[in-house]
């Protein structure tokens, strides 16, 4: 199964899903591997206006590191080469060249949203019904990065 799975509609948004439903999408090392293939792909889209980003199964949008895999008793050298491709992963999401929006359930500040806010710049958010998507972009209203 796909731990990530990027779409593409007509109208030039793509939607990267986080898809570990059963583990609250926690990351792991094939999930980051995947993130990464799919921001490298979504940055090739022509036309692209928007990217969201969200976690299936309705319950969360990340739970962060799967436990069983980033589990305490590693070495610092260990821990730093587990780790670092989620580096490169949120370097590409903090200067992706179209507005990133991450779908949220609930109003939450969670470890994704919070790296990338603390590297892109301000936050902004609007709620349609219970979801709320945080925008991350520079000094521009959502509705006028997304049309």
């Amino acid at each position: 199964m796909e731990q990530v799975i990027l779409s593409v509609n007509d109208k030039g948004y793509a939607h990267i899903v986080l898809n570990r439903p059963e583990k609250m999408n926690a990351i792991t090392q094939k999930m980051i591997t995947e993130l990464h293939d799919a921001l490298k792909q979504a940055r090739t889209i022509e036309n692209l206006k928007c990217l969201v980003i969200s976690g299936a199964g309705g319950r969360a949008f990340c739970a962060g590191g799967d436990l069983q895999e980033f589990h305490g008793g590693l070495t610092k050298e260990e821990a730093y080469q587990i780790l670092s491709p989620m580096k490169d992963v949120l370097y590409e999401l903090a200067y992706f060249p179209v507005p990133t929006l991450q779908q949220l359930v609930t109003f939450a500040m969670d470890w994704l949203m919070v790296l990338m806010g603390l590297s892109r710049g301000s936050l902004e958010y609007c709620q349609d019904g219970a979801v709320v998507y945080c925008c991350i972009k520079r000094s521009q209203h959502i509705s006028r990065l997304t049309g």
